[in-house]
């Protein structure tokens, strides 16, 4: 029996990445991790893991050079946490490193995604789905970073033949989030019988459960191997329904059977730069693969509450 070349996969300390690593090995793939210095929590066992000496992606030709990768997943971000916004970082991460994985991928023979972000685009207008084409953001760092690290990506290569697409999930939820984002700051509030301080909660916003997001990477890979999915392009993961921020918080505070007046809706202004509305389409990606989404909101909320309590 021929033995798989491993996965490549950058970003495996972050969310998506963690959960990712689990997905890849129960479906018996070989995992090959690197990942910068600074990283502090990444898979420990089962996986081959090297740590990049000088705390950045530069180096990852000459690791990789005479490997036999069969594909490159890169997950890795700079700029979703809040304290993550210096400009050099931002771009070296978000658009340096996509830029320069399609040479590595042509050297090793290998398939690549890129996992990009609904920040990506600009404000949705009420009542419309984003599409791969929409507006994209120009002003905000993160978003227009990760926007033209997916374009360089996708241009590489085209020019030099890899097969390569990027998936683009909008605002994803579930067990493993850092603790800043909105349904680890709801449960950790209202499971200690707490009052949950929020915006007034009137953002829009398609959430999509983590579970979900990972079968669109898997989905995505093996459609890339088999010559199925059309490359060179981005596509949306996504459920395509439209929930406010409010709704969110007050299916959270239902699962947990805590008062919805412990839900302190208005306790601080909407930021400046919120979007008020981010819903996408995922027609394009569902049609190219067959993929859609298995977990209603109420679903997701109630695996993820469960989840999260249990290891508190």
């Amino acid at each position: 029996m021929v033995q798989q070349s491993p996965v490549l996969l950058l970003g495996a300390s972050g969310f998506v990445g963690r959960r990712l690593v689990s997905a890849l090995r129960s479906l018996g793939k070989k995992v090959f991790i690197v990942r910068r210095a600074a990283s502090s929590r990444w898979p420990s066992s089962g996986v081959e893991t090297f740590t990049l000496p000088g705390n950045s992606y530069e180096e990852l030709g000459s690791i990789t050079e005479g490997r036999a990768i069969s594909a490159i997943i890169n997950c890795a971000a700079y700029g979703v946490h809040p304290s993550e916004r210096d400009p050099r970082l931002m771009r070296a991460v978000n658009i340096d490193l996509p830029a320069s994985l399609p040479h590595i991928a042509r050297k090793c023979g290998a398939s690549l995604i890129h996992i990009g972000s609904c920040s990506e685009y600009a404000a949705g207008y009420p009542n419309s789905l984003l599409k791969e084409d929409s507006a994209p953001e120009r002003s905000k760092l993160y978003g227009s970073s990760k926007y033209e690290g997916g374009r360089a990506l996708i241009s590489h290569a085209t020019t030099l033949g890899v097969s390569a697409t990027v998936l683009r999930p909008f605002n994803i939820y579930g067990p493993g989030e850092g603790s800043h984002r909105l349904l680890p700051t709801l449960v950790a509030s209202l499971a200690a019988g707490q009052r949950a301080s929020l915006s007034p909660g009137s953002q829009v916003r398609d959430f999509v459960f983590i579970d979900d997001v990972i079968s669109a990477i898997i989905v995505a890979l093996d459609a890339l191997q088999n010559g199925s999915l059309p490359t060179s392009r981005a596509y949306n993961v996504c459920t395509g329904v439209a929930t406010t921020v409010r709704e969110f918080a007050e299916l959270v505070a239902r699962e947990l059977g805590s008062p919805s007046e412990r839900l302190g809706f208005g306790d601080f202004p909407l930021r400046q730069d919120d979007l008020p509305w981010l819903v996408g389409d995922n027609s394009n990606f569902q049609q190219a693969t067959g993929w859609v989404p298995r977990f209603s909101l109420a679903k997701g909320i109630h695996v993820s509450t469960a989840e999260m309590l249990s290891k508190n």
